[in-house]
């Protein structure tokens, strides 16, 4: 049950209109889990009881994002190669008009 609420929350965060959108949300989720999870024995040995901590941070920041951000980090568009290439290019085409 732990996984599947996981997936859901990399899937929810994300966005699960596009893949690059789920790819950044599990970027997202395992990097705050893996701190989270380093975080909790080291403030437990400080005496302030934290297990299952990442599970709460995770529910919130997944009930968050359902509210102000339904459609993901990705906002439900693709990144492409292509679309950075023509930002770049347009770029370079407005520096020479300035220029000129």
């Amino acid at each position: 049950m732990s996984e599947l609420f996981v997936i859901l929350s990399m899937l929810v965060i994300g966005g699960s209109m596009s893949v690059s959108g789920t790819f950044f949300g599990m970027l997202l989720v395992t990097a705050m889990r893996y701190g989270l999870r380093q975080l909790e024995p080291v403030m437990t040995g400080m005496g302030i009881e934290m297990t299952g901590t990442t599970e709460i941070i995770l529910s919130v920041l997944m009930i968050l994002f359902l509210i102000w951000r339904a459609n993901g980090l990705s906002g439900g568009r693709e990144l492409s190669l292509k679309g950075l290439f023509r930002k770049k290019a347009k770029e370079n085409v407005l520096n020479t008009e300035a220029e000129a």
